[in-house]
C-alpha cells in the first residue's frame, strides 16, 4: 500500500466488512491498516469491536482456548521484547495479535494502553481504558486513571461521570474527591461546564 487514497479505500472496505458482520475480513483489514498507521485511533477501536463481536458470536472450544492461550503467551513475550527494544509500533502490532486469540485480555489491553500513553496518543489510550472499564467496571485504579485522562483532555462531563462512579463504590476515595474538587474549580473558570 503506497498512497493515502489506497489506504482510504482499504479502510472503507474494512468498514463495509464490519457493517456486514464479516468480522474475520474486517479484522484482517484493520490489522493491515494499523501496520500502515492509517487512521490509527479509529482502526484500532474498530479492530477491537470486530474481535469482541467475533468472539461473542463464535466462542472457541475449550481445547481451542488452551492452544490460543499458549500461542498468546509466546506472542506476548515477543511483544514485550520489542517494547524493551523501544520498537513500540511493532510491539503494539504483536499485542493486537494476542487479542486475536482472546479479545478480553485485560493484561494485554493495559500494555497497549501504556504504549499509547507513552506515545502521547491520549484519545486512543482513553478508548482502551474504556474497553477495560467494560470488562472490569469496578476496577478503581482503571477508573481513576480514566477520570484523570478525561480531565487532561478537557472532557469534563466524562470525568465527572467517572469520579461519581468511583464515589458510589467508595464515598471516601481521596482521588475521586480531589477530581471532583478540580472539576468544581474548573466549573467556576469555564462557564460552559457545570458540576
Amino acid at each position: 500500500m503506497d498512497t493515502t487514497q489506497e489506504l482510504k479505500e482499504f479502510y472503507d472496505k474494512a468498514i463495509l466488512a464490519f457493517n456486514k458482520a464479516n468480522y474475520d475480513y474486517a479484522i484482517e483489514l484493520f490489522l493491515q491498516l494499523l501496520s500502515q498507521n492509517y487512521d490509527f485511533e479509529n482502526s484500532r477501536h474498530l479492530l477491537h469491536l470486530s474481535l469482541n463481536k467475533r468472539f461473542s458470536e463464535n466462542p472457541p472450544s475449550i481445547i481451542a482456548k488452551v492452544f490460543k492461550n499458549i500461542s498468546s503467551f509466546f506472542i506476548e513475550l515477543k511483544a514485550d521484547g520489542l517494547r524493551k527494544k523501544n520498537e513500540k509500533l511493532s510491539a503494539l502490532n504483536e499485542y493486537e495479535k494476542c487479542l486475536l486469540n482472546y479479545p478480553y485480555n485485560v493484561k494485554v489491553l493495559n500494555k497497549i494502553y501504556e504504549i499509547l500513553l507513552e506515545e502521547k496518543l491520549t484519545n486512543s489510550a482513553i478508548k482502551i481504558l474504556e474497553e477495560i472499564r467494560e470488562l472490569q467496571p469496578k476496577n478503581l485504579i482503571n477508573l481513576k486513571t480514566l477520570g484523570d485522562l478525561y480531565l487532561k483532555v478537557g472532557e469534563y462531563n466524562s470525568a465527572k461521570d467517572i469520579f461519581e462512579e468511583i464515589l458510589k463504590q467508595d464515598p471516601k476515595d481521596p482521588d475521586a474527591i480531589r477530581g471532583m474538587k478540580n472539576l468544581d474549580a474548573l466549573g467556576t473558570i469555564k462557564r460552559d461546564f457545570t458540576v
